[in-house]
Formats: C-alpha cells, sequence, structure tokens
C-alpha cells in the first residue's frame, strides 16, 4: 500500500483556496476555516502532493497578496499560487462590497508580485480560456463555468463553431 499511496502521490496535484491571512479568509470561509487550510496543505505537502493556491482577491486583502503567496511558498511550500476574482454569484451574490471590477482586478492582476520575472514565486496564470473552455448546455462558450450566467459568452455554437470562438481568444 505504501507504494501505490507514493505512485498516487507522484501524480496527484491539489488545489486549496486561501482568501487572505486567517482573519481575511476566516471573514469568508468561517471561523477556523484557515487553520484547517493551511494544515490540510501542510498533510500534502508532506504526503509528497503538489499543491497549488487560488486566492479570492478582495478589498481586504488585495494589498496582502504579495505577503501571503511568499508565505504560502516558503512556508507551507505550495508550488504556486493564482489569483481569482469573486464573481456575483451564489453567497457572494450578495456582497458587492467584495467585487473589485474588472479594471480594478486587471490593475492588481497585472501588478502581483509573483508575477514578476525572476520572482521565483511560482505564480500560476490562469487557464481559463487558454487551455480549457466551458461549452453550457445552451451552446454558450466560457473560459470557465463560473462565467456562465454572469460574464457574456466568448461565442455561442448555434451562430459559429468552435475553432471560430477560440480563434478570437
Amino acid at each position: 500500500q505504501a507504494r501505490l499511496a507514493a505512485e498516487a502521490a507522484r501524480h496527484a496535484k491539489a488545489t486549496v483556496s486561501l482568501d487572505g491571512f486567517q482573519a481575511e479568509h476566516d471573514a469568508l470561509r468561517g471561523p477556523g476555516s484557515w487553520k484547517r487550510a493551511a494544515r490540510g496543505i501542510q498533510r500534502l505537502v508532506a504526503a509528497g502532493i503538489v499543491v497549488h493556491v487560488t486566492t479570492m482577491v478582495h478589498p481586504g486583502n488585495e494589498a496582502q497578496l504579495g505577503e501571503l503567496h511568499q508565505y504560502c511558498r516558503q512556508t507551507l511550500g505550495v508550488s504556486g499560487v493564482r489569483i481569482s476574482t469573486i464573481a456575483a454569484m451564489g453567497r457572494a451574490a450578495a456582497r458587492p462590497d467584495l467585487q473589485l471590477g474588472a479594471e480594478r482586478f486587471k490593475a492588481v492582476y497585472q501588478a502581483e508580485p509573483a508575477r514578476q520575472p525572476g520572482s521565483g514565486a511560482g505564480y500560476l496564470p490562469c487557464l481559463a480560456g487558454v487551455n480549457k473552455l466551458y461549452i453550457s448546455a445552451r451552446g454558450e462558450v466560457h473560459g470557465y463555468h463560473l462565467f456562465d450566467g454572469v460574464c457574456p459568452p466568448l461565442g455561442i455554437l448555434a451562430s459559429e463553431p468552435l475553432a471560430a470562438v477560440y480563434a478570437t481568444l
């Protein structure tokens, strides 16, 4: 069984959300959730599993992204980090205070310290629309399933072939 577990760990990857340090993360995800997530990351890394962290950026954590991602890499031992914006859906639909807006998120994304050349920070770009697409049951093409119903589609398969939609990306 140990051999099988080691073999599985070589191929396994996990993504864990850390939406700030303890106070910011727990405010979004519930009391104690940051400690559980950090402990889980440490256990996964110790088991040899590649771990990536995704941070949902909001006004309460945007100033600490560089420090948070440095902590994730150096202290928790994750292999990479990425940021994403909070979409106005689910519980977040009732929290407009969490929205950055497209232009502000773009500025945060472009300024993210981990994205700078030579940072060695293991920044992982968002691959939505790059090497994967989501196609809704209505034939609407989105870069990610969470964009369905929130953002205009990249294309509609009833109007144009998928290759033509992808060529515009």
